[in-house]
């Protein structure tokens, strides 16, 4: 199997654990809808619609905005400290994402916009299992965060995630 990426070469000779390697860096920038498209070779348009049946999920982080303000006051140290932090959060929540077959099409701040096509006829379920999984995480790893370890109980704090499920036919397109 070879990957051609829009004006560049086929990637021969390239094996399944480096395609799986591949598609792992891509998903962390593109929905993984699209990186299983370029690692099949399907033909995609720029701009052409496709209509699909997914279920949709926008999730919504709380308590993001008053980390982000707290740790503002301490400068660059701050400013890493809630990259480390968004880092941690967003990674457990979008492998969950992935794991259900859902794609993040977009990120709006502290919240995602996820889309699971319905390949399968259970797009609903997997949704819905995902969305409470994330709730579950969140309630067990990640309500009560610590962003600078300096022992103090005001560098701890809260999160949680409040989540909607939609159902239906949705348009796709590659922009």
């Amino acid at each position: 199997m070879s990957l051609s990426l829009p004006n560049q070469p086929a990637l021969e000779g390239t094996t399944g654990q480096n395609l799986r390697t591949l598609a792992q860096r891509l998903a962390a920038y593109i929905p993984t809808t699209l990186t299983r498209k370029l690692l099949q070779n399907e033909p995609m348009m720029p701009g052409q619609a496709e209509m699909i049946t997914a279920a949709t999920m926008f999730a919504d982080m709380s308590g993001f905005t008053h980390v982000a303000e707290a740790l503002a006051v301490d400068g660059a140290r701050g400013t890493e400290a809630l990259s480390r932090t968004l880092l941690m959060t967003f990674t457990a929540l979008i492998n969950a994402i992935h794991d259900a077959g859902g794609s993040v099409s977009h990120f709006h701040g502290d919240a995602m916009m996820i889309y699971f096509p319905d390949v399968d006829g259970k797009a609903a379920s997997r949704a819905l299992a995902s969305a409470q999984f994330m709730q579950r995480l969140m309630q067990t790893n990640f309500v009560q965060v610590e962003a600078l370890p300096t022992g103090k109980e005001e560098n701890g704090y809260t999160l949680s995630i409040k989540i909607g499920v939609g159902y239906g036919r949705c348009l796709e397109m590659l922009v």
